[in-house]
């Protein structure tokens, strides 16, 4: 799924987006555990992602922000 077809799917089927977007943020917290017990000197990680600039603080709001 490319930039435009995510940002139409918030829009279109916001449901299955939630639910996307929830397995990729579990898979995410379990890979990066993963990765600081197989190396733990990291101190730090980032993730980064500019599709959260294309968005309306609505769609931050309902998406993107963690309550």
């Amino acid at each position: 799924m490319g930039t435009p077809e995510f940002l139409e799917a918030i829009k279109t089927h916001p449901q299955p987006m939630h639910r996307l977007l929830s397995i990729v943020t579990d898979f995410l917290v379990d890979w990066i555990a993963y990765q600081r017990e197989v190396f733990p000197s990291i101190d730090g990680i980032f993730l980064l992602d500019d599709i959260v600039g294309f968005v309306s603080r609505r769609d931050f709001e309902t998406f993107g922000l963690l309550t």
